[in-house]
């Protein structure tokens, strides 16, 4: 291989390795800062305060088991009912 093809081959994948390391930067800021749908189409999120519903990490009784299970029940609610809305909004945007 001549010293053309090798400095050749050794810019061409710098570049890419930019490149990639550019888009990979760009689509994780973006997705942070990304809206879907209209704020008007959209519902308020719901939301739990995990300190008022969890019990304390010792507590090991039937009770707490279940008013652990009663706030995972409501936080899995709460995100079904914000994937309900972002599929709402994303319908309507490709309407």
């Amino acid at each position: 291989m001549s010293k053309k093809a090798i400095i050749g081959t050794i810019i061409v994948i710098v570049v890419i390795g930019v490149g990639v390391w550019l888009h990979s930067n760009s689509r994780s800021d973006s997705m942070e800062n990304e809206t879907i749908g209209s704020p008007s189409a959209m519902k308020t999120p719901t939301t739990t305060t995990p300190g008022n519903l969890a019990t304390s990490n010792k507590d090991t009784s039937d009770a707490a088991i279940t008013q652990d299970m009663s706030s995972i029940d409501a936080q899995m609610n709460g995100l079904n009912s914000d994937n309900a809305s972002a599929d709402q909004g994303l319908s309507n945007q490709n309407k």
